[in-house]
């Protein structure tokens, strides 16, 4: 726990200096993606919402497809 709060800390306190290295490009690019992994944490979390309550079957079972 105290290594990633320690990380964190790191790249908040070198931000201005990984944004000149990476440029506005670089950065948007891992904006974007950073985009991707939040919604598909997103989805992730909904699925096994539905999942819990008996919505829906993650298992794969034999079904009419």
């Amino acid at each position: 726990m105290t290594v990633v709060l320690l990380l964190t800390l790191l790249l908040l306190l070198l931000g201005t200096l990984l944004k000149k290295l990476l440029g506005n490009s670089g950065a948007l690019v891992i904006s974007r993606v950073m985009g991707i992994i939040l919604a598909t944490v997103a989805v992730d979390a909904v699925l096994g919402g539905l999942a819990e309550v008996g919505v829906l079957d993650l298992q794969g079972g034999t079904g009419p497809l």
